[in-house]
Formats: C-alpha cells, structure tokens, sequence
C-alpha cells in the first residue's frame, strides 16, 4: 500500500495471490497455522478491495470515512497476519 498502486493494480495483485494461496493448500507439506494466518491475511485484504471499490462509489463524505476507517483496519490485520505467517514459516 505505501506503493501508492492504483485500484486495478491492487485487484490483479490480489487476484495473483489467491492463484498463491491456492497452491500453498494443495502442498503436501502443509502447516496448519501457516496457512490459517495467510488465509486470514487474504481475507483481509478482499476485505479492504471491497472497501476502496465502495469508497470510490460513495459520494457521502461520512460514508467515505467509514470505509476508509474499514480499509485501514483491514490492511493493518493483513499486515499483521503476513508477519504470523512468516514467523510460522521460519
């Protein structure tokens, strides 16, 4: 997000990583909590996509800060889940 990408670039990165976590759940090697934590980690970020699209829509400025305060949310729990992950997979 500190790249400033745009709103389509942001959905094709999103659209690669679910290609990614689905592959890692097809491994034979799987561990549990690593996977729990990028799973929750993509959520979020789904959960911020619908959030900047709606934003984008809303003409409401209260509205429009209510999204941004549910895109916010939403970046800082993938962010955290992403370093969850990586402690898992160390």
């Amino acid at each position: 997000m500190e790249a400033n990408i745009s709103y389509d670039k942001f959905v094709e990165l999103l659209e690669d990583a679910k290609v990614k976590v689905d592959l890692l759940k097809r491994s034979e090697n799987k561990n549990a909590h690593f996977l729990s934590a990028v799973d929750k980690c993509y959520a979020s970020y789904e959960i911020a996509r619908k959030a900047w699209k709606l934003k984008m829509e809303t003409q409401n400025e209260k509205r429009k800060q209510d999204i941004e305060s549910t895109f916010s949310f939403s970046i800082s729990f993938a962010s955290l889940n992403i370093e969850k992950a990586n402690n898992y997979y160390k």
